[in-house]
């Protein structure tokens, strides 16, 4: 059985990152039943798991990566919830639009998810131009977004 969810949109966590420290993202979307989160995270490392006063100032502009991922280290209680903003505006925080580059025929594709439902494809839409400027279609497990953000937060 799964666990009840301990999150929802506007749900501000925080993301161990190695070899020390945190980063923190916020729930834009999620699945209706968990297990699809679209998560905005952001640039700033913390040595221990900041206070929610912290997160008034993030904007989406702000966000080093957006990112569509799975809720295992959200439920599992992996990445810590920090809380919720009472002025938690969906409309600020949109699901953005993906990119694909395929290996093998070299298409570039939009990758379009429904924006009530980020387990839901709803496009994808072939380009004549690079995608490699758009966030990349990929479903992240909670290791994962650990590394990559491990690793662009350990450039800074």
């Amino acid at each position: 059985m799964r666990k009840k969810l301990n999150y929802k949109e506007g749900s501000w966590f925080a993301v161990p990152l190695k070899p020390d420290g945190f980063a923190v993202g916020v729930v834009a979307r999620m699945a209706p039943k968990g297990r699809i989160v679209i998560a905005y995270f952001f640039g700033d490392r913390y040595l221990s798991i900041p206070d929610l006063s912290r997160m008034q100032d993030y904007s989406p502009r702000d966000a080093i990566r957006i990112l569509k991922i799975g809720d295992l280290g959200l439920i599992n209680g992996e990445w810590e919830i920090i809380g919720e903003l009472p002025d938690w505006n969906r409309e600020i925080w949109k699901t953005p639009v993906f990119g694909r580059q395929e290996e093998f025929t070299n298409r570039n594709l939009l990758i379009i998810y429904n924006d009530d439902d980020p387990s839901e494809l709803i496009a994808e839409e072939p380009v004549n131009y690079d995608v490699a400027h758009l966030e990349e279609d990929a479903l992240c497990g909670y290791l994962g977004v650990e590394t990559k953000l491990s690793k662009l937060l350990n450039k800074n």
